[in-house]
């Protein structure tokens, strides 16, 4: 009796070669999925107001990446070619920011944007959009968040901060998005 004890205590020291794989992958598994988690949150916790147009220029597209914001104004997202990317929701605002954009008379006015159809064709409000294009262009106005003022060049040019509404006034040049070439326009 006594051997029979030893003998099976010895054949029990060890795990079996696919015991050892099953656990392999099971952590390889757990780990893949906490480790990409991670990195998709490190990408959403970084972006704000001053490089989201640079974090757009990096995604992956072809004619169009932008930032979504749908009402509250609690969770962006953002899109490239109209298809929504797998990065997590994140927040630019606290609360909901006041666009002003330009009109015809070069006069600032209120920005409301249309509503979005998600992939149901349902409209969903929308309280921010910002995009920036294949030739590097992209959206032209003026946010007021956060108490400061943040204004958005169609293109290169990075954004500027301001802490009054007079002082954005002031930076907004209508000659930006006209091209610089003496031409005479039929306004």
């Amino acid at each position: 009796m006594q051997t029979l004890r030893m003998h099976n205590a010895s054949n029990n020291k060890g795990f079996t070669l696919i015991e050892l794989l099953i656990v392999i992958l099971i952590i390889g598994l757990i780990y893949g999925l906490f480790v990409s988690n991670l990195n998709k949150k490190k990408d959403v916790e970084g972006i704000t107001l001053l490089n989201m147009k640079t974090t757009l220029l990096q995604q992956p597209f072809k004619q169009k990446s932008e930032i979504i914001c749908f009402e509250p104004c609690e969770e962006c997202f953002i899109y490239n070619d109209n298809e929504k990317t797998d990065i997590a929701p994140f927040s630019l605002f606290q609360g909901v920011p006041k666009v002003y954009k330009k009109d015809q008379f070069s006069q600032l006015q209120p920005y409301t944007f249309l509503a979005f159809l998600d992939a149901q064709e349902k409209p969903q409000d929308v309280c921010f959009r910002f995009s920036v294009f294949e030739n590097k262009s992209s959206s032209y106005y003026l946010v007021e968040a956060n108490k400061q003022f943040y204004l958005f060049h169609p293109y290169l040019k990075d954004v500027e901060v301001v802490p009054t509404f007079s002082d954005a006034k002031k930076l907004l040049d209508l000659h930006e998005i006209l091209p610089r070439e003496h031409r005479d326009y039929d306004f």
